[in-house]
């Protein structure tokens, strides 16, 4: 399994289309370089940080590359019913405010996601009138079921923050939904801080954007790989947009990985069988019917019939766990994809910033992404799935393949998916123009 990783870079990568990007280039801190600053925090503390920002006090740890940092009481701030969760950490004359995402077990941060989803469907209708649509729009703001909740508790408290530490650079970062209030706040003070660094951001739709400072070189963004989170809007600076290839925190092939991959061919055995015995079947019934001795036929009149139909067969319970195992992977590649714990394996075990590279071409730089392409994107959902059922030895489908070749694994397995899957709607540029060292603190 340890050449998998090799696999991908040297090969499969090469596959991805790749043209010269006009991002800014990156400094020894691993942030653009006209953002790095003397002793001022790298791309590792800030995404330290931004996954801290999901831990409880009892939990919090200060960057284990980096040396100084202190955690804020005062500055940092729980507020469950806004679903803003801030934490603050200070070394010299740095000030970091890290703010969280989304958890799914807290009613406030679903609806937070619920709106920031619909405040990017805003856009004019031909069937409602336009007054009566901003009407509306207004009424769902002040309901907290659009516009972005929490921001402008967020931006108190940010304020707050950077009034008690006057003359200190002030940094903002955060993720997922956390890295979009955290580009709210920037908007509205970019002239007060740093940098707004965000991780898997799903952005800000255009209309609260264009509200805010025109100014958007202070916000740089990361991204691992393409998913419905991080589509939702368009980046706001996509000249600042980087690729961080996530990294799983088990490379080695675990015993749930070894069931996933077991449990995959059986199911498509089991699903090959349901289609090819009841046909066999039904040949054989029809040529001993017509006096015709084929013995590879006949053999298929052995074949029970509980084996070959849904009613109350107990293969099909096994099916059933194959299915929800396929629907499982779905959920999985955006999980996977989606979270702090990836870029944090990424930065602090698998070759650090080295691995970075700019983002020339993101598929939601296309208009009206979730709303006008819906149907095909969900084609190649549906395609996928179908693929997962039926197909053997896929290198982005799990298998017993991915057990005894040594070029396989969980993670070739992973960044062969998130390749198929978005395809040539994403490019990368040279990587040419990313730092290889970091520079110590």
């Amino acid at each position: 399994m340890r050449y998998h990783h090799r696999l991908i870079s040297k090969n499969l990568w090469k596959a991805l289309p790749v043209r010269a990007a006009a991002s800014s280039s990156l400094g020894s801190c691993g942030l653009p370089k006209h953002l790095c600053r003397e002793d001022g925090p790298n791309v590792r503390d800030l995404a330290w940080f931004a996954r801290q920002a999901y831990n409880s006090a009892s939990e919090l740890r200060p960057p284990i590359a980096s040396k100084g940092w202190n955690y804020l009481l005062d500055e940092s701030h729980s507020i469950p019913s806004e679903g803003v969760h801030i934490h603050t950490w200070k070394r010299s004359s740095d000030v970091v405010i890290a703010c969280r995402g989304t958890t799914w077990d807290e009613i406030a941060h679903v609806v937070g996601a619920v709106s920031l989803f619909n405040s990017s469907l805003r856009s004019s209708s031909s069937v409602m009138p336009q007054a009566i649509e901003n009407q509306l729009h207004e009424q769902m703001l002040q309901w907290g079921i659009k516009g972005l909740k929490g921001a402008g508790t967020a931006t108190r408290l940010v304020q707050e923050a950077i009034a008690a530490h006057d003359g200190c650079r002030v940094w903002l970062t955060g993720h997922s939904r956390g890295a979009a209030l955290q580009e709210y706040v920037g908007l509205s003070c970019a002239e007060q801080i740093e940098a707004v660094v965000s991780f898997e951001s799903p952005g800000l739709p255009r209309w609260i954007v264009d509200k805010g400072t025109p100014d958007h070189s202070k916000f740089v963004h990361f991204f691992t790989y393409p998913n419905w989170i991080n589509l939702l809007n368009q980046s706001i600076n996509p000249w600042q947009r980087y690729h961080i290839p996530a990294k799983l925190s088990y490379e080695a092939t675990t015993w749930d990985f070894v069931q996933q991959c077991v449990m995959a061919d059986a199911s498509r055995c089991l699903n090959w069988a349901s289609l090819a015995l009841p046909l066999t079947r039904a040949f054989g019934l029809a040529a001993n019917s017509a006096g015709t001795e084929i013995k590879a036929l006949q053999l298929a009149k052995l074949v029970p019939l509980w084996a070959t139909t849904s009613g109350s067969s107990p293969l099909m319970y096994l099916r059933g766990l194959g299915w929800l195992s396929s629907l499982k992977l779905c959920t999985d590649d955006v999980l996977l994809a989606h979270s702090m714990d990836g870029i944090i394996e990424q930065l602090f075990h698998a070759g650090g910033a080295a691995a970075i590279v700019p983002i020339s071409r993101w598929p939601s730089d296309e208009e009206d992404l979730l709303t006008q392409a819906n149907a095909k994107l969900l084609q190649r959902h549906i395609a996928q799935f179908l693929r997962d059922q039926f197909l053997f030895g896929q290198v982005d489908l799990p298998g017993i393949h991915h057990l005894v070749q040594e070029d396989m694994g969980r993670e070739a397995m992973f960044q062969a998916r998130m390749h198929r899957l978005w395809g040539p709607r994403w490019e990368l540029g040279s990587s040419g123009e990313v730092t290889r060292r970091m520079s110590p603190n």
